[in-house]
């Protein structure tokens, strides 16, 4: 098993998080209360993301809820998609139609952070989800468009996290924890310095 070798941006996100508390974990397993999406709909968007599908679409589950799916030929013709859609009208009309079936339902907030264009010409949106305002740690969704602004392909690492947990270590701890933990992973070059509130 090797080492995971830290950044210092890799550890002031580790500190951030120790200090803000409450972050609802990635994946589906989590502190935070969970409200899933119902099954009935996953099942409706991922019946409509099959249907849509100009040819066999390649798919990977994780606890119950897809994690990637997309088209190595054709597309996902979405009927409120068209040429001319802008990119992130396009994604989010994607996201609106088969969001469900990747354990987004509507009420999840997915925060816009960047748009980039692929080697094989795509453009690709992707989203950051937050729980009240605050960056769900591993929370994240990619979608991949065709130049005629159809689904190429969703890549998701969502939480089913729909509130954020009780902060259960008091600010001070958090904050000792924060600096001791970045003093450590990157060997005394940065040091964490509080402004406080």
């Amino acid at each position: 098993m090797r080492a995971r070798r830290w950044t210092g941006a890799g550890a002031l996100a580790l500190a951030a998080a120790l200090t803000t508390g409450g972050l609802a974990a990635p994946g589906r397993a989590s502190a935070a209360p969970v409200d899933p999406v119902p099954a009935d709909e996953a099942a409706a968007a991922k019946a409509r993301l099959r249907a849509d599908a100009t040819a066999p679409l390649a798919t990977e589950t994780a606890d119950g809820v897809l994690a990637f799916a997309g088209a190595a030929v054709g597309s996902v013709d979405n009927p409120g998609v068209d040429e001319g859609s802008s990119v992130a009208a396009a994604a989010r009309a994607h996201l609106a139609r088969y969001g469900a079936a990747f354990g987004v339902d509507p009420g999840t907030d997915l925060v816009r952070t960047r748009s980039t264009r692929n080697a094989a010409g795509q453009d690709v949106v992707r989203y950051r989800q937050e729980i009240d305002g605050v960056p769900v740690l591993g929370g994240e969704l990619a979608v991949s468009l065709r130049p005629d602004r159809q689904l190429g392909s969703i890549l998701s690492t969502a939480s089913a996290a729909t509130r954020r947990s009780a902060v259960t270590v008091t600010e001070a701890t958090a904050s000792a924890t924060a600096r001791a933990v970045v003093s450590k992973v990157t060997e005394g070059r940065f040091r964490l310095v509080s402004q406080g509130t």
